[in-house]
């Protein structure tokens, strides 16, 4: 059962990788880097998308008409993939278990996805005082609840 979420920068994802710390994950990568290296025993939902939120009631067209390069999206699937995972991971009441979320700051991704975790698991974690939720992915993941 899940009974904490912190929200986490890549390199402070990698330290408490090297601590032993980390227990459950939600990793998430700018589609042009490298996922993080977990050891095989932890397990963990990658996700690659950048840190884009568009305007209220843009669409995804006209978010990425915005940029002269590719951007990947935070889309329906990967919030349906979040929530999935929590829930897989929340079965055993008599196991409990962290999760830790990073990004690569640890500012608006993770900070989205723990907010919701916090929200839908009804968890009293204390928030990161720098978390400024990136409002697509929360949003989209609100609609999957």
């Amino acid at each position: 059962m899940i009974t904490s979420v912190f929200n986490l920068s890549r390199q402070e994802m990698e330290q408490e990788i090297s601590t032993g710390s980390v227990e459950l994950a939600i990793s998430i990568s700018d589609p042009n880097q490298p996922f993080i290296v977990f050891p095989p025993n932890i397990p963990v939902l990658f996700l690659k998308f950048h840190d884009i939120e568009g305007e209220p009631g843009q669409s995804d067209q006209e978010i990425k008409d915005d940029f002269t390069k590719p951007v990947v999206l935070f889309s329906d699937t990967m919030a349906q993939q979040v929530v999935s995972f929590i829930k897989t991971h929340n079965t055993n009441p008599s196991k409990s278990q962290t999760l830790f979320v990073n990004c690569e700051m640890g500012i608006s991704r993770s900070g989205a996805v723990t907010w919701f975790v916090k929200h839908l698991l009804d968890l009293d974690t204390p928030v990161n005082t720098r978390t400024k939720p990136n409002n697509r992915v929360l949003n989209k993941l609100m609609k999957q609840q």
